[in-house]
């Protein structure tokens, strides 16, 4: 006997206008002047708000804030993010670090932790 179709686990469009949620999952989140510490869809659409982690294939910010974007494709259009770790990263913003930045950055304390440690 065939069992019964299984609900999917993430609903299909969350939408959100001025607003404000702990943890958002959802296939589509649009987000309006809204805030949420943690997102996760495959399209998410922040703008004016801000968000602590977004997680998604496609992730469009429009003058917002997040503190980390791990995507696929990132588009970032007057916003700001702390991080973000995306394949593809579009749009003109102010980004603090990216993958290979943080690469980067890791790699100096590294360096920089062995030529100390040899001191003593």
């Amino acid at each position: 006997m065939p069992s019964a179709p299984r609900e999917p686990d993430e609903p299909g469009i969350i939408r959100m206008t001025q607003a404000s949620a702990a943890d958002i999952r959802a296939r589509t989140v649009e987000m309006h002047q809204s805030a949420a510490g943690d997102v996760m869809g495959s399209t998410v659409h922040l703008q004016q708000g801000a968000a602590g982690f977004v997680r998604g294939t496609t992730v469009h910010i429009e003058s917002g804030a997040v503190g980390a974007v791990a995507a696929e494709h990132a588009e970032l259009n007057n916003g700001f993010a702390l991080l973000v770790v995306a394949r593809r990263v579009s749009g003109q913003a102010v980004v603090l670090l990216d993958w290979r930045g943080m690469a980067a950055a890791a790699a100096l304390l590294l360096v920089l932790g062995r030529l100390l440690r040899g001191r003593r």
